[in-house]
């Protein structure tokens, strides 16, 4: 109860210091009332010195389509190419809704298979995080596209270290989704 008084005494201590000498800062005629006479005919109001900026751009679907195809190809290229000897590669289940039968049956056989005999045991422990930097894709039709995903590597483990690539996709629109049919590293 002595706080909460001892504040609000503060607070009017501050306040009286303070208000006076914000008051003194003001112009002299700052609390005068202002005045303004409104236009008595109907004339349009000129404004000057406004400069001529156009509307912004409307988004076509062909730009609209390629930004969605770039989202999924930079999803596909994090997940496909992040894995850990710690999960069992279980990050890569995830692709199935963004690849097309084929790509997913790569994925899930012989991918999966290949990076799992390539890793060691799950006693050392290694991963490869990989983090896309650019993705560049080009509609080649309004169902199909191209991208270029230019990824990050850091491998970690016994050693660590990191590389840079390249994963070619390729993208198939299949209803209203994008879905990954091809991908391949360049060499």
């Amino acid at each position: 109860m002595v706080v909460i008084a001892g504040l609000i005494v503060i607070g009017l201590i501050i306040y009286f210091i303070i208000a006076p000498v914000i008051t003194q800062n003001l112009p002299k005629n700052a609390n005068k009332p202002v005045t303004a006479a409104l236009p008595t005919t109907n004339t349009p109001a000129v404004i000057a010195n406004v400069p001529n900026v156009p509307p912004p751009a409307e988004v076509t679907p062909t730009t609209a389509q390629a930004g969605t195809a770039r989202t999924i190809a930079i999803a596909f290229a994090e997940r496909f190419a992040t894995y850990s000897n710690q999960n069992g590669l279980a990050n890569l289940d995830n692709l199935e809704a963004v690849s097309t039968p084929a790509v997913w049956s790569f994925i899930k056989g012989s991918y999966r298979s290949d990076l799992l005999k390539s890793m060691p045991k799950a006693s050392l422990y290694y991963a490869m995080t990989s983090t896309a930097l650019n993705a560049n894709v080009a509609l080649v039709s309004a169902t199909e596209a191209s991208a270029k995903v230019m990824m990050q590597r850091v491998e970690s483990g016994t050693v660590s270290k990191v590389a840079y690539g390249t994963l070619d996709l390729k993208l198939k629109k299949v209803g209203d989704a994008w879905l990954v049919s091809w991908e391949e590293w360049e060499k």
